[in-house]
């Protein structure tokens, strides 16, 4: 059958349709079809074939059950025959997709089949739940991805901008108070000389990082966090005015123990399973193709 024997320009609403579910529905169609290249007979556990492609029992049966759910009740014939006619037509679209290479030449659909069969892939890899010693040996190997930073001292200098300094000014003056600081004087006198006094002073005491970015501000914060202990941080624009940032001392990072993050644990396992599941699985179909990298 030639393209032109098949006429879509008066079917608009099924053209957008296949669109939206080819995605999914082509690289599902392998999991649910099994090839018949009879026409005479249907083969055991099918109940339809499209073009030789048959459509199984079990797939057409959970159809059935969504539609049912779906009207909140049981169905009829006529629900019967309307969703083997809704599967029959999906199939039809999906083989017209293939003949128009849209798996080949749509590059969202091509996105979606590649996302699907990761999926796929992902959940058979976590289709059982890891043991408590699992979750255990896990985290006793691996905690240093749990660490956390507990607390930092950090000193600041504020200069604010003000109906008596424009913001050029106070950039040029916190620019100053972080030279002096870098070339080892006070830092209390340079504090007193160059600085303004804040509404809410920084706590000279070792403090969370949450409690420093609610003194700081995100940026002032995450800014103090890249320090080193004795460094002197570049002037950072926050609010009103400047900063300039000290980090004094940094605790160690602690890893908590297992009770307290056990989700985050199993969630890192789950991510691993699923990076390892992939790669392997891609692996295997590597080995199984005939790929020629051709360059210029």
């Amino acid at each position: 059958m030639s393209d032109s024997d098949l006429k879509f320009s008066s079917r608009p609403v099924l053209m957008l349709a296949a669109g939206a579910v080819l995605g999914l529905v082509l690289v599902a169609t392998d999991l649910f079809r099994v090839a018949d290249n009879s026409t005479e007979t249907v083969p055991e556990g099918v109940v339809a074939t499209v073009n030789g492609v048959g459509i199984l029992s079990a797939e057409y049966g959970a159809a059935l059950d969504r539609y049912a759910l779906s009207r909140g009740g049981s169905l009829d014939g006529r629900d019967s025959t309307l969703v083997l006619d809704s599967m029959i037509d999906e199939e039809l679209l999906v083989q017209r997709a293939r003949d128009l290479r849209i798996d080949r030449n749509d590059r969202l659909v091509r996105d979606l089949m590649a996302k699907t069969v990761v999926e796929v892939v992902a959940m058979e890899a976590e289709s059982t739940d890891p043991t408590t010693e699992d979750i255990a040996a896990f985290y006793d190997k691996n905690g240093a991805l749990f660490a956390r930073a507990t607390k930092v001292r950090v000193r600041g200098i504020r200069i604010e901008v003000n109906q008596f300094r424009t913001a050029q000014q106070a950039a040029e003056r916190a620019a100053a108070a972080a030279a002096r600081l870098k070339a080892g004087e006070d830092f209390n006198r340079v504090n007193r000389e160059m600085g303004d006094r804040p509404e809410v002073p920084l706590p000279d005491r070792p403090l969370t990082e949450a409690e420093l970015r609610q003194h700081l501000g995100a940026a002032a914060a995450s800014s103090a966090l890249e320090l080193e202990p004795g460094q002197v941080g570049e002037p950072v624009r926050s609010g009103s005015g400047f900063h300039v940032l000290k980090m004094v001392s940094r605790d160690p990072p602690v890893v908590p123990p297992l009770y307290q993050i056990e989700a985050q644990v199993k969630a890192e396992m789950r991510r691993l399973a699923h990076q390892e599941a992939i790669q392997e699985y891609l692996a295997d179909l590597r080995s199984l193709a005939d790929i020629q990298v051709l360059r210029p």
